[in-house]
């Protein structure tokens, strides 16, 4: 069975591990001090808590004379959460030694070319992915709001349904992607997820620039730094040209 790896400390910095940042121990001082001591045992077959977010990663980094070479990260383990090892390797190479914990691989199919991977998305991830899912059908919502205004209009030139024509072929797929990929947090939905977030972030970020666009406009006579917006109504002798 594949065996995906995480960094848990190095031996040097044993001494000053009260002082220095969880980096270099990653679950803690306690845990560093029984691996440099050899008491590795007792964490095997046990969950340990990660005290800042870590790396877990497809393999072990391959030690070659004395330079080692790391895998990609399979995912992130943030921090609080707990796993489970079932093995500890200690490893040398740049002048020190590193401990590493193996685990139950958290990829389906995993080959050694690295093929398929299951992905899993973290908690922060899929809140995020909820959050853009939310404003994404939010705006296409608020785009069916004018025709329904206009309904019955006999004065409607068609002009309002030009938003829902746009949000319905935008923003409504991809809220429904990012809502799955909210709930599911696995395997395929999380890479469409994670194209339809970048998508949701640009919509987003274009929305908020019209708004402020139309907010200056509207407050300044239809100028926007000196530039006019638009088209504007001259009155002359009381009456509209």
């Amino acid at each position: 069975m594949s065996q995906n790896a995480v960094f848990l400390g190095k031996r040097s910095r044993l001494a000053d591990c009260e002082t220095k940042g969880d980096d270099t121990h990653p679950f803690g001082c306690p845990i560093l001090m029984d691996l440099v001591s050899g008491n590795t045992d007792q964490y095997l077959n046990k969950s340990i808590t990660a005290t800042i977010d870590v790396h877990i990663r497809k393999y072990a980094p391959i030690v070659t004379r004395q330079k080692s070479k790391w895998l990609r990260s399979v995912r992130t383990l943030e921090k609080g959460e707990k796993i489970e090892l079932n093995g500890i390797l200690q490893l040398v190479y740049a002048g020190d030694t590193f401990y590493w914990g193996t685990l139950e691989a958290i990829c389906k199919n995993v080959s050694d070319m690295g093929s398929t991977m299951e992905i899993t998305a973290s908690p922060k991830l899929r809140s995020m992915f909820a959050v853009a899912a939310f404003i994404m059908l939010a705006l296409w919502g608020w785009s069916l709001v004018p025709p329904i205004e206009n309904w019955g209009n006999p004065n409607e030139d068609g002009f309002s349904y030009v938003p829902v024509f746009y949000t319905t072929i935008v923003c409504l797929p991809a809220g429904i992607y990012l809502l799955v990929g909210a709930i599911a947090g696995h395997g395929r939905y999380v890479r469409r997820a994670r194209i339809a977030f970048f998508i949701a972030a640009g919509i987003t970020l274009l929305v908020v620039a019209f708004l402020v666009v139309q907010q200056i406009a509207d407050n300044n006579d239809g100028k926007v730094f000196g530039i006019q917006i638009g088209f504007q109504l001259d009155h002359q002798d009381g009456r509209e040209m």
